[in-house]
């Protein structure tokens, strides 16, 4: 996996991604960000990278401009080796963290009083846990949303994704069977 755009361009994730977890595929990744570019600049923004993994799409994020990225990631081993990457990555202490918890619980103790808001929230859980309608739900609760941001969401095909009120589909792709959905807050 190689980072596509920004100042750690071409540069490889080089941690090979543990049992049971699926990075998101570049061609998938560049999609992903060709749309994202057309809807936010990157520079400056927060990101949350939900059920994080290799941590492709945060550090795709910071590569392009993004001041920070919170990864949630629930395996300490995966967790460990995306804290790793980063430090490969020599991306500034200041600039992320990685958190080591389910990402429900994560986002369900998330207050504003507490932490700000993302501009931009990412999402790619194991599939066969059905977490988008869970973790969509909880985003809008606990509002780790700015307002105008973004939220997206990569997806088994089989899975049906609900979407809250205050929420708008902007954009759908389906790569095999996977699908990414973008939401934007209205």
């Amino acid at each position: 996996m190689r980072i596509i755009a920004g100042k750690f361009k071409g540069r490889t994730i080089t941690t090979s991604a543990p049992s049971g977890v699926r990075p998101t595929t570049d061609r998938a990744r560049e999609t992903i960000f060709n749309i994202l570019n057309t809807l936010i600049d990157f520079e400056g923004i927060r990101v949350l990278d939900l059920c994080a993994g290799t941590g492709a799409l945060g550090l795709e994020a910071l590569s392009r401009g993004a001041e920070y990225c919170c990864f949630v990631e629930l395996s300490h081993i995966t967790a460990n080796l995306l804290h790793k990457t980063l430090v490969q990555f020599t991306v500034e202490p200041s600039q992320y963290n990685v958190v080591t918890m389910d990402s429900r619980l994560f986002v369900s103790k998330f207050s504003r009083s507490a932490g700000q808001p993302f501009d931009l929230i990412f999402t790619d859980p194991p599939y066969k846990n059905k977490l988008i309608n869970p973790l969509f739900k909880l985003l809008k609760e606990n509002q780790l949303l700015v307002d105008g941001g973004l939220f997206v969401a990569e997806h088994d095909i089989r899975e049906i994704v609900l979407q809250p009120e205050g929420f708008e589909k902007i954009n759908t792709r389906q790569f095999g069977e996977t699908v990414v959905d973008f939401f934007g807050m209205d």
